[in-house]
């Protein structure tokens, strides 16, 4: 997904305030600016699918470790 519903936000202030333990989001989050327009108020983010599409481009299985790791760094950060 490229883009985040715009009212996301609201739903999710919404959700932390009615929810009384932490909650992760995820389905469509894919890269580190849509993490953080949902963490806070969620407490993680889920980012499976993109994570593999991330290891697909892999030019070696040896190299998925450190495409791993780049991908989950840039979401950090």
């Amino acid at each position: 997904r490229s883009e985040l519903p715009a009212s996301l936000g609201e739903y999710l202030q919404r959700a932390s305030e009615r929810l009384h333990k932490p909650f992760v989001v995820g389905f469509g989050i894919s890269n580190a600016e849509q993490a953080a327009r949902v963490a806070p108020p969620a407490a993680g983010v889920v980012v499976g699918s993109a994570l593999l599409r991330a290891l697909g481009k892999a030019n070696s299985p040896a190299n998925r470790r450190v495409v791993a790791r780049d991908f989950v760094r840039a979401l950090r950060s």
